[in-house]
């Protein structure tokens, strides 16, 4: 059974607690930054019963992350408009416009469901009207998300810092000051829109909380979305696989990656009885603690997190930091990285001619940062 777009919008389902009949929303997950836990959260969401179970062939969406190209279309072909609607009528048709797009993103993630199940051999046809639930492991262009999906329901997940850049360092090879800034960049992106946008909401939750308190957790988010509690197996999903994890390496993958370090895949492996992702920082040298204190300690305490503080020899450590981010040590690391990388896979003129490529733009990425 194939569900094409035009199908999709044609239809529609009244969500519990929304203004009136529209066409069913998916349930959006944003994480603060890749290794976030945005595959975990995902995973236990479309576990309830009222959730389509096929949500997983779709992977990672990027849609609000490139959200700015829309806006960007969308100023374009209005400067053909007729300018005496006057500037009020005419911010209304662009905003009507911009929703109408996003309408066609929900119609398009709902048919991709559809077609990749098929592809995949799925015989299960007809749960296109349960919830989709989507994620990206970004917040970039969070400001975006509601004039695209007004009434869309949307999660940020976010996770202590420490912990997201450990896991970076150990499954991207990332340096760790290169890690903690993108990290703090995100952060700040969640608190500018609270403060910008207070009327514009979306449930915030804590990686562990979520992991320590699920069952507590899950009943929060579960209220949020509308769904129906007391229908969701908890039990089972205490069990559920581990995808992903950065130190539950060696096992076979069927995706291999060429930007992920070896032995580390999102295939599902059962969970270890001493598996625990929090904390992963607990092993961190002063050294770690005082450069992410640098770059994102107030973010961090922002989100109730507690940094870890020494209080000998400041000066130096002051200096040293100073002096880190007026050479540019961490990007300087991070590209030489990225390069070092992608030479390996050189065997071919058109590999080469790929790799420059690769230089010009990670040299216009440093730039625009």
């Amino acid at each position: 059974m194939m569900i094409s777009a035009k199908e999709v919008l044609s239809q529609a389902s009244t969500i519990p607690g929304s203004a009136g009949p529209q066409t069913i929303s998916p349930i959006f997950i944003l994480g603060i930054a890749a290794r976030s836990g945005t595959n975990y959260l995902h995973d236990l969401i479309r576990m309830h019963p009222d959730c389509d179970s096929g949500s997983g062939v779709l992977e990672e969406d990027h849609l609000v992350a490139n959200a700015h190209l829309l806006i960007k279309y969308v100023n374009g072909v209005s400067k053909w408009w007729k300018q005496n609607w006057g500037t009020a009528e005419l911010e209304s048709e662009k905003q009507e416009l911009l929703q109408e797009l996003g309408r066609g993103l929900v119609a398009f993630l709902y048919s991709q469901l559809e077609s990749r199940k098929g592809a995949a051999g799925s015989n299960r046809t007809g749960k296109w009207l349960r919830r989709l639930v989507t994620k990206t492991p970004t917040v970039k262009n969070l400001g975006l998300f509601f004039r695209l999906f007004p009434s869309g329901q949307l999660i940020v997940l976010v996770r202590d810092g420490r912990s997201v850049v450990e896991s970076a360092v150990k499954t991207f090879e990332r340096p760790y000051g290169h890690a903690a800034l993108e990290w703090s960049r995100s952060a700040r992106v969640i608190q500018d829109h609270g403060t910008n946008h207070p009327d514009l909401s979306f449930l915030l939750v804590r990686y562990e909380d979520l992991y320590n308190n699920m069952e507590k957790e899950l009943r929060r988010i579960f209220e949020y979305l509308h769904l129906d509690a007391s229908v969701y197996d908890y039990a089972a999903a205490a069990d559920l696989p581990v995808r992903g994890s950065s130190i539950l390496r060696g096992q076979p993958s069927s995706r291999p990656a060429p930007w992920v370090a070896e032995g580390i895949h999102w295939d599902p492996v059962t969970k270890p009885a001493d598996f625990s992702p929090v904390q992963r920082w607990a092993n961190w040298s002063r050294a770690k603690h005082e450069r992410f204190n640098w770059l994102a300690g107030d973010f961090l305490e922002q989100f109730g997190y507690r940094q870890k503080t020494y209080s000998g020899n400041r000066p130096i450590w002051w200096a040293w930091n100073v002096m880190s981010d007026a050479l540019h040590l961490d990007g300087i690391i991070w590209f030489g990285r990225r390069l070092r990388r992608r030479w390996k896979r050189v065997g071919s003129m058109d590999d080469f001619l790929a790799f420059l490529l690769v230089v010009k733009r990670t040299i216009v990425e440093a730039v625009r940062e």
